[in-house]
Parts: structure tokens; sequence; C-alpha cells
């Protein structure tokens, strides 16, 4: 069947998004109703801790979702032309990077570290190193393998045959078209260093933990995957990156520490940025 007219990716990356902002705030309070006292007691599998967390914390997950989410719908309030910006150079992108990664997460951390001990929280001592390898080295070859099947599947037929011809996914956009030696150094200590420590702090420990404190494990990693995704705005990347976020979550949760989830991140963006460097 002829699709008459191609569906706007913007405007699905929105929705989806918006959808799955509801389903958190519709979640998180309907627990809330259903269970007063908080969280029922935690499964044996479960590693990670809401102790600590509660509206601050929530509310904190709240505006970064709506902070990083602004690349998604802010298109839908200004006019085009206010858009269209030029080249970066070296110091906006550090300065970007600084607002977008470092400061929510210090703000984040600085709320958290007001009630406990964010060493313990975060899982950043007392590491069973072992168990912490092995879970982030599974979780690495598990996302290589659920990708590698979608790259051989009509997924990105599919994609084309629903939306027409798809843009890159903007980091990937930028590091092909860099020239710059040291731009494109910048981009990659963001890919490879920032972004794994840093989003994972917000979407995590923060996203993730927060949720989980309101609703259980299973609609945390969900709807935490989801929002991951759709934050990117990236139509073509957006099942590759629901598929990362929720083995993200699920790592988090079996290993009990931030370090665990870092390491696959990390693997999977070095992985990601080699190939684009080397095939292109």
């Amino acid at each position: 069947m002829y699709i008459l007219s191609k569906i706007d990716p913007q405007w699905f990356i929105f929705d989806v998004f918006l959808v799955a902002f509801i389903a958190w705030l519709a979640g998180s309070f309907l627990f809330k109703i259903a269970h007063p006292q908080g969280q029922k007691t935690p499964h044996s599998l479960e590693r990670i801790s809401t102790e600590g967390f509660g509206r601050a914390e929530w509310i904190g997950s709240l505006v970064v979702v709506i902070f990083y989410s602004s690349n998604v719908w802010v298109r839908f309030l200004l006019p085009p032309e206010d858009l269209e910006g030029g080249d970066a150079g070296p110091a906006t992108l550090i300065i970007g990077l600084f607002v977008q990664f470092v400061l929510p997460s210090i703000i984040m951390l600085s709320i958290l570290g007001a009630k406990v001990n964010l060493l313990d929280s975060l899982g950043l001592r007392n590491v069973n190193w072992g168990k912490a390898a092995a879970l982030a080295l599974g979780g690495f070859l598990i996302t290589l393998f659920l990708l590698v099947l979608l790259s051989v599947s009509p997924y990105e037929q599919t994609l084309q045959y629903i939306f027409g011809e798809l843009p890159d996914q903007a980091a990937v956009g930028a590091l092909k078209n860099a020239e710059d030696p040291i731009d494109l150094t910048i981009m990659i200590i963001a890919a490879v260093v920032l972004a794994p420590i840093f989003e994972e702090i917000l979407f995590r420990s923060f996203l993730y933990t927060a949720t989980k404190k309101y609703t259980g494990p299973i609609f945390s990693i969900i709807v935490s995957s989801l929002i991951f995704s759709t934050v990117h705005g990236s139509v073509s990347a957006f099942i590759p990156l629901c598929v990362i976020g929720a083995i993200l979550a699920i790592v988090y949760e079996l290993s009990g520490s931030i370090w665990t989830n870092i390491f696959v991140h990390a693997a999977f963006n070095l992985f990601n940025v080699a190939m684009l460097l080397t095939f292109g």
C-alpha cells in the first residue's frame, strides 16, 4: 500500500516523547495513590536503592528531561530561520557541553548529596569489579547483537518507506562533517567520556531511580528508555537508542553501580565513533 504523504519525523519524535512524558507523570501519580507508603519490597535481583529519592529528585529529573528535550520541542516554538546556526567553534562546543552535561549533573548530585552518601547511592565504592566487568561486557555484546539484527532486518527500508529520506543523528552528522582537528577531538571526548558519565548520572541514576521509586523497575525501564531515545531527536536512531537505554537500565539495576553502565555506554559510543571515522 502506497503512503500518499510521508510522516513528518519531527512530529513523530515529538508525539512519542509526549506520550512517554505523560505516561511517566500519570504512572508516578497513580502508583503514589495506590501505594502511599512507597515501593513494595524490592525483588532479589534489584541492586539500586531508592533511599534518599523523593519529590525533589523526581522534580529535578522532570526539569532535566524538559531541558534535554529542547531540541525536540523548541523547533515547534521558533520560526525555521531562528533555528539555523553557523558552525560552532571549539569555545562554543565546550560551553555547550558544560551547560548540557556538567551543570545539570552537579545540580542533581547536590540535591541528592544533601540526603545520602553519593558514593553509596551511585555504587561508586565497594564495587564487585569482576561482576561489574562481566555485566559491562555482557551488556555491550548484547547491545551489538541486537543492533546487528536490526541492521540485517528491513528496519531502515521501513523507516525510509514511512518517513522518506532521514538525516543522520545530529551528533553523527557533526562528527562526519568535522574538519578542524580541535573540533573533532572535542566531539570524540564528548561522545566517549562526557556523554557516558553525565548521561548515565542524569538518565539512569536520577530519571530511572526516581521513577522506580514511584512505579517499580519494569515501568521505569520502559519509560526512561523511551525518553532517553526521544530526547536525542533522531527517528533513524530511535529504536537503537531505546534498546541501549533499556540495556543500560537493566545493567545498572543488576550491578548496583553506575560504573558498569558508564563502561557499557562508553564502549558502545567508542565503537560507533571508530566505525564512523573508519567507514564514514
